[in-house]
C-alpha cells in the first residue's frame, strides 16, 4: 500500500504497489470531499459534516460535528478539523488509530490554509488577502494567534521541523518564530508547492511549468526534474520522500520518488475521469 487518493467522484481509493509499480485500487468508501491523505489512511467529510477516516480496515466517524475543513501534519499523526458553523479549529491526536480531540481553538475566520506539527503543539494558520499581504499567524499551545510572517502572494505553507515552509511565486522560504524568513530557494518560476520529506532532509518544490525542484539539505545539491504535469498536490506516499504530485484527472497520476539514489518521475495509469 502506497497510500490513498480521492478520485473525481470524492470516493477514496487505495495506491497499492511499489512506486514504477503500482495501481488505483477500488473506491473503499462512498462520496467525501475535503479529503487530506496521508500513507497510512484518508480523511474526509461525508454529507452531514461528520469527519471519516478511511483505512485498510474500513472507515470510522471522528468525535468531530459540523466539520467543513481538514488539515494533517506531515507525518499524518495529528489533525486540525475546521468547524466552520462554530469557528472552532479542533486538534486531534492519535491519529489513525486513537483519535481524540485534545483542544479546541477559536478563530476569527476560516483558514485559506493550515500546517500543525505532528504533536499537535504549533501550528500555523494562512489567511489570504485579495489586497493588501496574506498574512501567516503562528499559534504556540494555548497562546493566542500571533503574526509570524506577510507577503504579498503565499502559494502554500507546510511544517519542517519547528518552523514553516512557505511557498511564494519566486521563492520558497522556512520561516520560524526564533529566526525569522530564511530563503531556502529564489529566483523560481510559477511556485505552487512546496513540501518536505518525512524526515526533513529533502524540499520537493512543485513550480507551474511541470518543473519539480528537489533540494537535498544535507548534500547541499538541487536536481530539477520536469513532469508532465502540474505538481501541485504534493502529497506524501509511503516512503521518507515519495509524493503524488497531482490529482486523478483525465491522465495518468504522477509519483516522485526522491527517497534513495537517482530521483525519478514515474506513473500510475488511470482510467479517463479517474473513476473506475
Amino acid at each position: 500500500m502506497l497510500g490513498y487518493v480521492a478520485d473525481s467522484a470524492g470516493a477514496v481509493r487505495p495506491i497499492r504497489g511499489i512506486p514504477g509499480s503500482a495501481t488505483l485500487g477500488a473506491a473503499v468508501d462512498g462520496r467525501l470531499h475535503g479529503v487530506a491523505v496521508r500513507p497510512a489512511y484518508a480523511l474526509g467529510i461525508d454529507d452531514s459534516g461528520a469527519a471519516i477516516l478511511v483505512t485498510a480496515g474500513g472507515r470510522r466517524t471522528l468525535p468531530v460535528t459540523g466539520a467543513t475543513n481538514v488539515f494533517l501534519s506531515s507525518r499524518g499523526m495529528t489533525a486540525a478539523i475546521w468547524r466552520g458553523g462554530a469557528a472552532i479549529l479542533d486538534i486531534v491526536t492519535g491519529l489513525p488509530d486513537a483519535a481524540a480531540v485534545i483542544r479546541s481553538i477559536p478563530l476569527d475566520s476560516a483558514p485559506d490554509g493550515l500546517a500543525i506539527s505532528d504533536d499537535g503543539a504549533s501550528i500555523a494558520v494562512l489567511e489570504r488577502s485579495r489586497r493588501g499581504f496574506d498574512t501567516l499567524s503562528w499559534i504556540a499551545g494555548a497562546n493566542a494567534p500571533a503574526v509570524l510572517y506577510r507577503s504579498r502572494r503565499i502559494e502554500s505553507i507546510a511544517m519542517l521541523d519547528s518552523a514553516v515552509l512557505v511557498a511564494e511565486r519566486n521563492t520558497v522560504k522556512l520561516v520560524s518564530p526564533s529566526f525569522g524568513p530564511q530563503v531556502v530557494a529564489d529566483g523560481l518560476d510559477g511556485v505552487i508547492s512546496a513540501t518536505a520529506s518525512a524526515d526533513g532532509s529533502r524540499i520537493v518544490i512543485g513550480t507551474g511549468s511541470g518543473a519539480v525542484q528537489i533540494i537535498d539539505r544535507t548534500a547541499g545539491t538541487r536536481r530539477t526534474l520536469d513532469c508532465a504535469c502540474t505538481p501541485g498536490v504534493l502529497a506524501p506516499l509511503r516512503g521518507n520522500a515519495v509524493f503524488r504530485l497531482n490529482d486523478p484527472g483525465d491522465g495518468p497520476l504522477w509519483i516522485l520518488d526522491a527517497g534513495a539514489g537517482e530521483p525519478r518521475l514515474l506513473f500510475i495509469a488511470v482510467p479517463v475521469g479517474g473513476a473506475q
